[in-house]
């Protein structure tokens, strides 16, 4: 909990409002190729090595200083990570074309930003 609140407060500080550092989180997950999922469990293990994706260094905890309250990603409930790539590895599997294709990469997108709650609906 004291991880997820460090991250989220130095993203705040870093990128100003709570939609920016939204959109960031997921930019760096398409970037690094991974799901929004796995930046967190990044986050939850190791919050100097997720901010040090985003540039931020030298994140000491300073007892001064209230930690904010809930998390970046506040539309989201405490859930396990979806496995958003899962139904697209059998193509993947036998046809590796077929899974570059911009209609699967859309499709796998939108799957992600559905998991990330970043948009609602089929």
């Amino acid at each position: 909990e004291r991880a997820k609140q460090e991250v989220s407060t130095a993203l705040l500080s870093k990128f100003g409002t709570v939609e920016k550092a939204t959109t960031e989180m997921t930019l760096k997950a398409q970037e690094l190729g991974m799901s929004i999922e796995a930046l967190d469990a990044i986050a939850l293990n190791s919050p100097v090595a997720l901010l040090k994706l985003f540039g931020i260094e030298n994140t000491q905890r300073q007892s001064n200083i209230s930690p904010t309250m809930g998390n970046i990603r506040t539309n989201m409930q405490e859930t396990k990570p979806t496995d958003v790539q899962a139904k697209y590895r059998d193509v993947l599997k036998t046809d590796r074309n077929k899974y570059m294709s911009t209609e699967v990469q859309t499709a796998l997108m939108q799957d992600a930003y559905r998991a990330a709650g970043l948009i609602t609906g089929r």
